[in-house]
């Protein structure tokens, strides 16, 4: 059972994949291809002053909705809110998450485990 599983049984929790394609947001100087990696999300959460390509409409819509399900996490422990997409506590039990995406995919409930073959990784290394 991988670590958000045992976590569950403990404290509500919400598992996520940030799967937005990366590709205007990153430095020029930087040759990733395009794709989600880690830290993608960090454009979407703080104001980087310049040193990313700007947004177009869906990413700063997109970009508003990242900020309040954090926002709302951090203040009540609960990342919905009003005009979210609604994401369930729980569900990390049976792998399921929510997947942050701003192209026609969406913010959806997605399984994380089957997903990410986490069933394999808790066989290489079980708890």
């Amino acid at each position: 059972m991988g670590t958000s599983q045992n976590i569950a049984k403990c404290v509500p929790n919400y598992i996520f994949e940030f799967s937005e394609e990366i590709d205007r947001t990153k430095p020029a100087h930087v040759n990733f291809p395009p794709g989600a990696y880690h830290g993608s999300d960090v454009p979407y959460l703080f104001d980087l002053k310049g040193r990313i390509a700007p947004f177009d409409e869906t990413q700063v819509r997109f970009s508003e909705k990242v900020i309040k399900y954090w926002t709302n996490f951090a203040a009540k422990g609960n990342p919905n809110g009003s005009g979210l997409p609604t994401w369930s506590k729980g569900t990390v039990r049976k792998g399921y998450g929510l997947s942050l995406d701003s192209d026609g995919r969406g913010i959806r409930p997605v399984n994380l485990v089957k997903g990410h073959q986490s069933e394999f990784w808790d066989e290489l290394y079980p708890q």
